[in-house]
């Protein structure tokens, strides 16, 4: 789609930069992938503007790549320090100074706009997260496996089996991975709904108190395996 719009809209011949920025924008957890596609917009904006700037004053050779390379990751860090901004402005900082058209950089600053407004329609319009459904399924994970560890930790005492308690302490010991998903999901989740729920009132305040205990009673309980 956004190769589409690149080419029919923006009239660019070879829009290769706007599907990848469609991809970049989309390729992040949840509840990052609004910020992901600004930052990847602010990244590229400062690298085109730096080259731009680099070209105009001292033409292109190396040492003016090697400056405005350095001058707009600089510039990238100084505004957000995410790698993907500095990554967006150091690239489009070296595709305007070697071109050395400026005219190159803007078309690439278009298609990261289409690129971005492409994954903000399908990431918050058509397929917005549900992070109530999301944590959910994570506790109700961490739960089910938290449940076959404890059997399986049960039938191996009942029967003095040293195989099966080697089983069930590996099950137990493998649940952390279950509850470092269920924490990045809690905190994705109070993200994305950030003031709605802050502003709800009671219900609210307990769903979001509540499963911060659940998830500590999690962790005391895995850190005791």
């Amino acid at each position: 789609m956004a190769w589409l719009v690149a080419v029919r809209v923006a009239g660019h011949a070879h829009p290769f930069f706007a599907p990848v920025a469609a991809v970049i924008g989309l390729n992040a957890t949840l509840g990052r992938r609004g910020s992901n596609a600004v930052r990847l917009l602010a990244g590229v904006l400062i690298g085109v503007a730096v080259g731009g700037a680099a070209v105009w004053l001292a033409a292109g050779s190396a040492w003016t790549l090697a400056a405005a390379t350095f001058l707009a990751m600089l510039l990238a860090r100084t505004v957000d320090d995410a790698r993907i901004v500095r990554a967006q402005a150091a690239v489009g900082a070296i595709l305007v100074t070697v071109l050395g058209h400026p005219q190159q950089g803007w078309d690439r600053l278009v298609d990261a706009v289409i690129g971005a407004a492409v994954a903000l329609t399908f990431s918050q319009l058509l397929f917005p997260p549900e992070p109530l459904r999301l944590l959910r399924r994570a506790e109700a994970t961490v739960l089910s496996s938290l449940a076959d560890g404890l059997r399986m930790t049960g039938d191996a005492v009942e029967h003095a089996d040293l195989k099966r308690a080697e089983a069930a302490t590996t099950k137990l010991r493998d649940l952390r991975d279950e509850l470092t998903a269920l924490g990045t999901t809690r905190i994705a989740s109070d993200r994305i709904t950030g003031t709605r729920l802050r502003g709800g009132g009671g219900p609210a305040w307990l769903w979001r108190s509540g499963n911060a205990r659940t998830t500590w009673i999690f962790w005391s309980a895995a850190a005791s395996c």
